[in-house]
């Protein structure tokens, strides 16, 4: 499936959610969040290794200052073992995805009722009665126009 370039973004909830954090804070947080939207190679969309030299080159924070301020800002995270998630994204993850089914389904359905619209009222009997009475009906007002 293909990714969508772009999440929902909700200032009230992340205002809240970094209340307590410095600029440089989310600054990284914003860094996670985004890396962990556009994926990385060998992990799926919204996961990011848990390992402290890929969160410092992420968030572009040393070793040392990434450690500082790793156990506030993981704590927007979920955490596991190898790998770390956001609840919210995989939220918005899931609800893209949903509705991307469900317009593909709508598209393949509405086609599918116009081809069998278009076969049902396409048969030559249909067409030569149109033509003939449009001609028709062209004609006698061309010289009803030009007996005037």
């Amino acid at each position: 499936m293909e990714k969508s370039p772009a999440f929902q973004f909700y200032p009230k909830d992340f205002l809240v959610d970094t209340a307590t954090l410095t600029t440089e804070e989310i600054g990284a947080y914003i860094q996670l969040l985004c890396y962990a939207w556009i994926g990385l190679p060998g992990f799926p969309q919204c996961v990011l290794p848990a390992d402290v030299k890929n969160l410092s080159v992420l968030t572009k924070l040393s070793d040392r200052k990434w450690t500082e301020i790793s156990e506030k800002l993981l704590e927007l995270f979920q955490v596991s073992d190898d790998r770390i998630t956001h609840k919210r994204l995989l939220k918005e993850l899931r609800k893209q995805r949903k509705r991307r089914k469900q317009y593909s389904k709508a598209g393949k359905e509405s086609a599918r009722k116009r081809q069998h619209t278009s076969n049902v009222r396409s048969t030559d009997v249909d067409l030569k009665s149109n033509s003939s009475s449009s001609s028709s009906s062209s004609s006698s007002s061309s010289s009803s126009s030009s007996s005037s």
